[in-house]
């Protein structure tokens, strides 16, 4: 699926200032353990006892390179893309002309990691809430 930009402007806080293209640049994990319903009316989210790996451990929000737009809510990433390395990215550059890939945790916390040093396997243990990794 390619993500569309919409018509609605996107908050000023979503928006990625280093990217050339306007948009929600942070999505978070469809079918993860932060996305609270599947449809309409429905809570099938998870409670904060049931993340045994801790909220410390657990990604939340991940930076993707391509923005999207902020109000489909079809177009966050989902666990499988996460886990093939799929949709993430960054425009944002550092020492050595490394690429750095910012990330959300559920106590709140971001992190930043290189983008060459994260694997799909990483990705997808740190998004799954309850694992034992």
């Amino acid at each position: 699926m390619s993500p569309k930009i919409c018509s609605v402007n996107t908050p000023y806080y979503y928006q990625c200032k280093s990217s050339p293209q306007k948009g929600c640049c942070f999505s978070v994990i469809a079918g993860g353990s932060f996305v609270p319903a599947t449809e309409a009316g429905s809570i099938v989210g998870m409670k904060f006892e049931d993340i045994t790996d801790g909220t410390s451990n657990t990604l939340a929000l991940i930076k993707v390179k391509e923005p999207f737009c902020w109000m489909d809510p079809t177009a966050d990433v989902t666990l499988e893309e996460l886990s093939q390395g799929k949709r993430i990215g960054s425009y944002h550059w550092g020492w050595g002309g490394r690429t750095y890939l910012h990330m959300g945790y559920l106590d709140g916390s971001v992190r930043t990691m290189s983008l060459e040093d994260v694997t799909p396997e990483f990705l997808k243990s740190a998004a799954t809430p309850s694992d034992g990794d």
